[in-house]
C-alpha cells in the first residue's frame, strides 16, 4: 500500500473541501449519515492477544470495501506521530482482507502469525465511504475506539507472552470450537467422534434417559404445552442440578399409565429441549418406555427457532445393556469415543448463554489436577501432593465457573474470551497413562484453542 506524507497545502484544501461537503450534505436530501465504527478487535491496549489473531473492524452500515482497505495499515512496533507525519518503526504487515455478507465487518488476516510478546498497531484513516450514501467517514465516530490522530485513529495491542518451553510436547490446534466440539483422546493423540447425547438405561426399575453430562450435554424442561408447535426460547434455560445427567431421567413418566402386561409406561406431558454434542437443539418427547425399548419423538433444529415435524424413533435396550444414542442422527452410537478432554462451546452453570469450556470425561474415570509455579518442561511426574479434582460440578466445566476455570469472559467493555493463566499445567490421569497438559492460546474470532501435551 502507498502511504503519502502530509502536505500542508493539501491539508488546507482538505479542510475547505470538508466544509463545502458538509454544507452540501445539509442541502442534499439524498445525503445520509456518515458511517461510524461500532467495534474493533483486538481492542486498543489489549494484551495477551493470540499471535495468530485477525483484526476485525465492525461498522454501523455497509461499507465500500475498496475505500476501507486502502485506508487500513497494520505494522509492528510503536507508531510515532511527529509534525503530523506518520512514521512506522517497523514494516507494514502483509495480509489479506475479507468481509461478512452485508459488508459491515472488515477482517484483516496477516499472511503469517505474529511474534509473541510484541506490540502491534493498526491504523484506520478517515475518509472511508459507505455503500449507501458515499459519505466519507469522519473521525468523531472512531475516537472512542483508540487514540485520535490528525488523520484517523490508532489501536495498539500486545501479543501473548511466549509460553513455557514445551518443545518436548505435542502441540495441537483445534478447529473452531464455536462451530463444533473437539473431544480429544490422549491415548490415541487424536480427536474422537461418536459422542452420544443420551444413554438409555434402567435404574431401580425406572426407565431412565440420562444426559451425557460429562460431555456437557444439557436440557431445558417444559412441564406442559403443545409439543408439536413449541419452539426453543430464552426462558428455556438448561438445568444444572446436582446430577445433571438426570435432568430428564424418569421425569417423563406418568406412573398411572403403567400396564402390567408389557410393563409399559407413557409420557406425562413433559418434553425437553436438549443441546446436543454437535450444538443442535433437539426437541425431545419420551413417548413411552418398557424394560426393553424406548419410543421417542425427536425434532432437530440448528438454533431452536423452528422445528420440522417430529420423527418417531424406537431404541432397544435392557437392564444389562445400555444404549448410547445420538439424538441428532437418530441412531445408536455403536462405538462411543473414549475421550479424555473436551473443548466445547456450550451452556455452563452460571452462564445465560453458551461459553467456551474445557470438560473432563469423569465417566471413564479421567482425573485432573492443577500445577502452578512449575514450567511445563520441568515436570516429569505428577507432584506427590497433587490434589485430584473430584467434584463433578467443578471438573465438568473447567471453564467459566469456579476457581479452576481455564477460559473466561472479560465482560464489558472488551467482551473478550481468553485463557485465564496460560502458564498453568494440568496433570491428566487416564486409565491408559498420565499426561501433562498446557492450554496456551484461545483465538476468540476464529474459535481455535491451542494446547500442548506430553506423556509422563
Amino acid at each position: 500500500m502507498k502511504k503519502c506524507p502530509f502536505n500542508p497545502a493539501q491539508g488546507m484544501l482538505f479542510m475547505v473541501l470538508m466544509v463545502i461537503m458538509a454544507g452540501c450534505s445539509e442541502m442534499d436530501p439524498d445525503s445520509g449519515p456518515a458511517p461510524s465504527v461500532l467495534s474493533v478487535y483486538p481492542a486498543d491496549g489489549a494484551v495477551a492477544v493470540p499471535s495468530d489473531t485477525s483484526i476485525h473492524i465492525t461498522f454501523d452500515m455497509p461499507m465500500d470495501t475498496a475505500s476501507c482497505e486502502a485506508r487500513f495499515f497494520a505494522f509492528g512496533g510503536n507508531m510515532v506521530n511527529t509534525s503530523h507525519m506518520m512514521m512506522h518503526a517497523q514494516a507494514e504487515i502483509p495480509g489479506h482482507f475479507n468481509w461478512n455478507d452485508d459488508f459491515t465487518e472488515m477482517m484483516f488476516h496477516p499472511d503469517s502469525i505474529l511474534m509473541d510478546s510484541t506490540m502491534y498497531t493498526y491504523h484506520l484513516e478517515s475518509g472511508m465511504e459507505s455503500r449507501e450514501y458515499g459519505d466519507p467517514m469522519m473521525m468523531s465516530g472512531m475516537i472512542i475506539l483508540g487514540r485520535e490522530l490528525d488523520d484517523g485513529i490508532s489501536c495498539t495491542f500486545t501479543t501473548v507472552a511466549t509460553a513455557n518451553d514445551n518443545s518436548g510436547g505435542t502441540s495441537v490446534a483445534t478447529p473452531s470450537i464455536k462451530e463444533a466440539p473437539y473431544y480429544f483422546s490422549f491415548t490415541t493423540g487424536a480427536a474422537v467422534s461418536g459422542v452420544p447425547d443420551v444413554i438409555l438405561k434402567m435404574v431401580d426399575q425406572s426407565y431412565m434417559v440420562a444426559l451425557n453430562a460429562a460431555a456437557n450435554i444439557s436440557a431445558a424442561v417444559r412441564d406442559s404445552g403443545d409439543f408439536a408447535s413449541a419452539t426453543y426460547g430464552t426462558s428455556d434455560m438448561p438445568q444444572f442440578d446436582s446430577d445433571t445427567s438426570l435432568v430428564i431421567g424418569d421425569g417423563w413418566m406418568d406412573i398411572s399409565t403403567y400396564t402390567p402386561i408389557d410393563h409399559s409406561i407413557s409420557n406425562n406431558g413433559t418434553f425437553y429441549f436438549v443441546r446436543t454434542a454437535d450444538y443442535s437443539i433437539v426437541k425431545l418427547l419420551v413417548d413411552s418406555g418398557t424394560p426393553t425399548q424406548f419410543n421417542l419423538k425427536v425434532a432437530v433444529s440448528s438454533d431452536g427457532s423452528s422445528f420440522p415435524a417430529a420423527t418417531d424413533l424406537t431404541f432397544a435396550y435392557s437392564a444389562d445393556a445400555q444404549s448410547p444414542v445420538s439424538l441428532t442422527s437418530g441412531t445408536i452410537v455403536a462405538d462411543p469415543g473414549d475421550w479424555h478432554i473436551g473443548l466445547i462451546t456450550a451452556p455452563v452453570a452460571g452462564a445465560p448463554f453458551p461459553m467456551q469450556s474445557v470438560v473432563i470425561n469423569y465417566e471413564n474415570s479421567t482425573q485432573v489436577g492443577v500445577v502452578s509455579g512449575q514450567a511445563f518442561d520441568a515436570i516429569d511426574a505428577a507432584p506427590a501432593d497433587i490434589v485430584w479434582l473430584s467434584d463433578t460440578g467443578t471438573i465438568r466445566p473447567l471453564a467459566y465457573t469456579g476457581s479452576n476455570e481455564v477460559i473466561t469472559y472479560s465482560g464489558a467493555p472488551d467482551h473478550t474470551v481468553y485463557i485465564v493463566d496460560p502458564d498453568l499445567v494440568y496433570i491428566i490421569n487416564t486409565s491408559g497413562g498420565m499426561y501433562k497438559l498446557q492450554i496456551v492460546n484461545y483465538d476468540q474470532p476464529a474459535g481455535i484453542v491451542e494446547f500442548t501435551y506430553a506423556a509422563l
